[in-house]
């Protein structure tokens, strides 16, 4: 049987099976739809998936899940029996994400020895980029193997982490920020920001040097509506309620901004739904502030909009739909903190991965007989020829530029 190969950037060349698991099971890694990629693998009989799509399935699960546990046997099985089937951008990426998995169990040397003989195995068959992209996975997991981050201990049985709302900025723009509350670093009182669209931990050079940071051998690129090369540091303790974190590191760089907006819509919403939103929405402009400057674009602001989240139903006073998306904005949908106050309670499973939310007895605004109106909104993209007989693409640029990225959930 031959192998199919494509072109296409993360894509691993599989057999042609006839076997309809096989299939399913690449439509849903292609997809990125890993809790589908999860049921069908929990359902499907063993001798019915082919061996290489199998430790492929093992640790795309255990990674994106975060259970490191199942990932990284499957991984080195990947690697060690089944590399024929993977191309060398696979290879790496395979790699990556075992190095990532080896570092979340606290294992950073191991990480940096694998990724270093790796990069040695291939270094003349990739470009600069690549090259600088894998010796920043070196040097990072080299620098953070002298420490064990994230290592976490309770005050009480039962850790707490309280936080309060707070408005910042103009009072007209009800902006709100999430604070952690009776938080310290090595010891000094600091006021944490929560927030809810950055995946690394950040902080200004001024601050880490007055909180005693340790600047460790490593660096990222941080980006915003700009890229920003920032280095590392290590808080030896870390505390936040209850709750007490050792060896955090931390990205240390210029300044950060969250999302303390009610949230945006992306330019195919406002293609799909233009007559609508332009009849109820006032034109506007959006501003967003990030590494390298500050990004103005046209936008609708759209009143009163209704959204189902979790198994509630409210009205959201007011949510920007973008008529141009800015660079690296890649999602159809964002609520920000302002939106997510607005749910009674939100209750996260860290286990199965699900959120349920609570109404505060319905939204004064939303009445249970809501009708909503019919937008159009992206579908799921039935798979290709070439996806349908087994070529199986890999969702991981992202973690290849930022290992703490929220596709990764980490502590």
């Amino acid at each position: 049987m031959r192998k199919i190969l494509s072109t296409l950037a993360f894509v691993v060349p599989v057999m042609v099976f006839a076997k309809s698991y096989d299939e399913q099971i690449g439509g849903a890694i292609n997809t990125g739809d890993w809790f589908a990629l999860d049921s069908i693998y929990s359902v499907a009989p063993k001798d019915s998936i082919h061996p290489f799509l199998d430790a492929f399935t093992r640790g795309m699960l255990g990674n994106r899940f975060n259970r490191p546990d199942v990932s990284i046997p499957a991984f080195e099985e990947l690697l060690q029996s089944h590399n024929a089937y993977l191309d060398i951008q696979n290879f790496l990426n395979s790699a990556v994400m075992l190095s990532m998995d080896y570092s979340r169990i606290g294992e950073n040397a191991k990480a940096a020895s694998l990724l270093s003989s790796v990069l040695e195995a291939t270094r003349s068959q990739l470009d600069t980029a690549a090259i600088e992209a894998m010796q920043r996975y070196v040097d990072q997991y080299s620098a953070l193997s002298a420490y064990r981050p994230y290592t976490v201990s309770f005050e009480k049985e039962i850790g707490t982490i309280p936080f309060r709302i707070a408005q910042v900025g103009n009072v007209r723009h009800d902006t709100m920020l999430m604070y952690l509350e009776n938080s310290s670093v090595n010891g000094k009182s600091v006021d944490i920001v929560f927030d809810t669209g950055a995946g690394v931990n950040m902080i200004s050079d001024s601050l880490a040097t007055v909180l005693g940071l340790i600047p460790i051998n490593a660096y990222n690129n941080v980006s915003g509506m700009g890229v920003q090369k920032a280095g590392y540091a290590m808080a030896r303790e870390l505390k936040i309620g209850g709750v007490m974190v050792y060896d955090v590191p931390f990205c240390v760089m210029s300044f950060a901004t969250g999302n303390a907006s009610y949230g945006s819509l992306n330019s195919n919403f406002f293609k799909a739904n233009k007559d609508y939103i332009i009849s109820r929405g006032k034109l506007d402009t959006l501003r967003m502030a990030g590494i390298g400057g500050v990004h103005v674009s046209e936008c609708y602001q759209v009143p009163d909009m209704a959204i189902e989240l979790g198994g509630s139903v409210l009205t959201i006073p007011q949510l920007s739909v973008n008529m141009q998306d800015p660079a690296g904005y890649d999602y159809e949908c964002v609520l920000g903190l302002k939106s997510l106050m607005r749910f009674g309670k939100i209750r996260f499973n860290m286990v199965d991965f699900t959120l349920s939310t609570f109404p505060s007895n319905m939204s004064a605004q939303t009445s249970a007989e809501y009708v909503f109106p019919e937008f159009k909104i992206d579908k799921l993209k039935k798979p290709t020829l070439l996806q349908s007989i087994g070529c199986v693409a890999v969702s991981v640029a992202n973690g290849l530029l930022n290992v703490n990225a929220p596709t990764f959930p980490d502590l």
